[in-house]
């Protein structure tokens, strides 16, 4: 056990060098991503005196400011984390995400056509419905067969569950290789274990899925975009949402009766999306000939995407009239709540586009991952008094001293003023999929020594992710720790109080250190799954990982 300690210990350097957050009592702090582009491309170098922030039309101080570039050298050295430990921010290699986009491939709302016949679309694919969700799968192989190995760029799949094909913070290129051994006709085969398992993955996130129920449609959709919330949360700068889909599923569909409702659904997934600043660039693949890309209609801005708001747009001339109803049960239209019309509204709310009726989806898709390439973070301070519990109108602007002749800006629309956040339960973030990643973690386990039967495992806590409160000469935090062996079944989950009462030089180290905590469990008969989850008593925040357990 003490060697696996001092691997631990090492692995804790990485996460020191972490940037420190700001720290303000007694005030909440809201950050806006701002993307600011013009016809040149991504605008770079600005200051935070070049920017205006208005809440509710009242000009903000803007006390955290930065900017957030993808590819720039962070200064520091990564250093790969040990064998054995795992990270919920770090990858293997020791690199920390410092942007996120996914592609979320929605095998569960591409509504195919009646009565699609089936074609050979080559490749790992072949044999599928000739209809959307075919399609879509052949372009995004080769969009990511195209993508360069420096582009971050996860794949995530949701179908009955919401599965992750690459996630964000790993090396990119197995994916693109990946990508074109399932492309190539026919498809070729992984030489490795590790190729071969990629390959599966691939193949099976991209299959096509059979129509469900509308409301069993709408809460796994509405669940998916939680967990995905909680997984890029913590990642600092542009966080980037596309998602690949013809239909926002509402539970009560075209129900007139039920308009409020439907209202409730569909700004909760703005909400949910634009807490946590990740912008919403969503994709309809059903291409009508007139649609954005290959048919070579206008695609210099992608939609309404006005100067000083959060740009939401159709891309190309597809939408509309000419929009083929796909969903027989629901007969939907872009006057409806469902569908593009709710695509487009959350992408507007949370700084992101919507494009309907795509012929080649890679157009949008290459749109949004450059929307990264280069973002400005601005933060405020709210005090107590300015959290009403209601939803404030945010507005960026650019100074006139600002060289950015012709510049458009993309960012979030509002945010949600509550005193008291809504915290998600313990028993949804051990069952989340998708790890948390909002406080900081990493763990290791070995059979723990003298002690037949039972594993030891370390938890390591950033402290600079939690909330502490003042006491009279010291600092307290408290937060929950779960474990839960993954072994097939409903596991049974163990919860453990923690708190830590610091003076201000423990909290000093604590903040670079980080705290370490030790734990031991029941061995499993076989191999299997711990799944760890640490949350905020105060804030609710969390964090979550798995570490494989040996077996006995």
């Amino acid at each position: 056990m003490s060697h696996r300690i001092l691997l631990f210990s090492a692995a804790v350097i990485v996460m020191a060098q972490q940037v420190e957050p700001v720290y303000r009592t007694g005030a909440q702090l809201v950050q806006v991503d701002v993307v600011v582009r013009n016809d040149k491309g991504p605008v770079k170098d600005l200051t935070k005196d070049d920017f205006t922030v208005q809440d509710k039309g009242k000009a903000q101080t803007i006390a955290v400011f930065a900017m957030n570039e993808t590819g720039s050298d962070s200064g520091t050295k990564a250093t790969p984390l040990p064998a054995g430990v795992v990270s919920n921010r770090i990858n293997s290699n020791g690199e920390t995400a410092r942007t996120a986009t996914v592609i979320l491939f929605d095998r569960l709302n591409i509504l195919e056509p009646q009565g699609s016949s089936t074609s050979n679309t080559g490749g790992a694919l072949s044999g599928l419905a000739a209809g959307a969700q075919s399609r879509a799968a052949k372009q995004i192989l080769e969009m990511l067969a195209s993508l360069k190995g420096s582009e971050k760029v996860g794949l995530y799949s949701l179908y009955q569950n919401l599965t992750v094909v690459r996630d964000f913070t790993e090396d990119t290129a197995p994916l693109i290789e990946a990508a074109k051994r399932a492309s190539a006709a026919p498809a070729k085969a992984g030489t490795t274990p590790e190729e071969q398992a990629l390959d599966t993955k691939v193949r099976e996130g991209l299959t096509p899925g059979q129509t469900l129920d509308r409301s069993v449609r709408a809460e796994l959709t509405q669940n998916a975009f939680r967990e995905i919330a909680r997984r890029m949360d913590g990642v600092p700068g542009r966080k980037t949402l596309i998602w690949v889909t013809s239909d926002f599923p509402l539970t009560y569909g075209t129900d007139s009766t039920r308009s409020g409702d439907s209202e409730a659904e569909i700004n909760n997934v703005a909400n949910v999306l634009g807490e946590a600043n990740i912008a919403l660039y969503s994709v309809d693949p059903r291409g009508t000939g007139t649609g954005l890309g290959a048919s070579g209609n206008d695609t210099s801005s992608g939609g309404r995407s006005g100067g000083g708001g959060g740009g939401g747009g159709r891309g190309g001339k597809g939408g509309g009239a000419n929009m083929t109803a796909l969903d027989n049960t629901l007969n939907q239209t872009t006057s409806s709540l469902s569908g593009p019309e709710a695509m487009e509204r959350i992408a507007n709310q949370t700084g992101g586009k919507s494009y309907i009726s795509v012929n080649d989806i890679a157009t949008p898709i290459r749109e949004a991952i450059d929307s990264a390439d280069v973002s400005y973070t601005l933060g405020f301070y709210v005090d107590s008094k300015g959290l009403d519990g209601r939803k404030h109108d945010l507005s960026v602007k650019l100074s006139k001293k600002a060289d950015v002749s012709g510049a458009k800006l993309l960012y979030r629309k509002s945010y949600l003023a509550l005193a008291h956040q809504e915290h998600p339960q313990m028993k949804d973030l051990v069952a989340d999929q998708l790890d948390a990643n909002r406080i900081g973690l990493m763990a290791a386990s070995v059979p723990a020594p003298n002690r037949p039967g039972v594993d030891a495992v370390q938890v390591h806590v950033d402290l600079k992710d939690l909330q502490f409160e003042r006491r009279a000469d010291k600092w307290f935090t408290s937060f929950d720790l779960a474990l839960a062996i993954e072994a097939g079944g409903e596991p049974k989950v163990s919860i453990s109080p923690n708190s830590l009462n610091l003076t201000d030089d423990q909290l000093k180290h604590g903040l670079v250190g980080g705290v370490t905590i030790d734990n031991t469990v029941p061995a499993p008969d076989k191999p299997a799954t711990l799944r760890i989850v640490v949350q905020d008593r105060a804030s609710g925040e969390a964090g979550s990982i798995r570490i494989p357990l040996p077996g006995k």
